[in-house]
């Protein structure tokens, strides 16, 4: 994984992020204002930054789309990854063949699993400034996560003739763990900010 190509895997993933937030916000929000309901317009640009943290983390697991034609089946490692916290056993292993810590955080297994949770703590950070509880984000995260999941598993419900990425239950694991401990972190920030200005002059 060269430079240029991370820049324009995770690049490309924003822009497809930030264009579809665009448009959840901007036809709502332009109901509301024809409709003379200014709370309305708040509420909906409330919504921005949690849909663009999911459109982030839905891009990065499925592009970049391949074209049908020309692809050849079965895609290589997109076997169903389904021992829960593979990624664990992985890094022991490394562990015990004394593979030095950079080369570990370098191993795909690894950088993609912290990815995940890093990506995921965005989300659910964005849901608690939109208001959600931890619990009620949590919930979403794994929704969010196990569409995903399933659209790698059934190869874009069925659009491509095999799946191009792999289903991974640690996947499950991490994004949902990773919502939980972004909704609860920003969200006890949120509280401390709000008790000071509530106790302030």
């Amino acid at each position: 994984m060269t430079l240029a190509w991370a820049f324009g895997y995770f690049g490309t993933a924003l822009l497809y992020a930030a264009l579809a937030a665009a448009l959840v916000w901007a036809g709502p929000a332009a109901l509301a204002r024809l409709a003379g309901r200014p709370a309305l317009v708040a509420a909906f640009r409330r919504r921005v930054l949690p849909a663009f943290t999911a459109f982030v983390l839905v891009f990065l697991a499925l592009h970049p789309f391949p074209n049908a034609v020309i692809m050849t089946c079965p895609q290589a490692d997109t076997q169903a990854q389904l021992r829960p916290l593979g990624f664990g056993a992985r890094y022991l292993e490394m562990v015990r063949n004394d593979v030095p810590p950079l080369a570990r955080l370098r191993d795909l297994t690894i950088s993609s699993s912290i990815m995940n949770l890093v990506v995921c703590m965005g989300f659910g950070s964005a849901l608690a400034w939109a208001g959600f509880r931890p619990l009620a984000a949590t919930c979403a995260g794994l929704a969010l996560s196990l569409s995903v999941e399933t659209a790698q598993l059934t190869a874009l419900f069925g659009i491509y003739p095999c799946p191009y990425r792999q289903f991974d239950v640690d996947d499950l694991i991490l994004n949902t763990a990773g919502t939980l401990l972004g909704a609860a972190l920003a969200g006890a920030l949120l509280h401390r900010h709000r008790g000071r200005r509530a106790g302030g002059p």
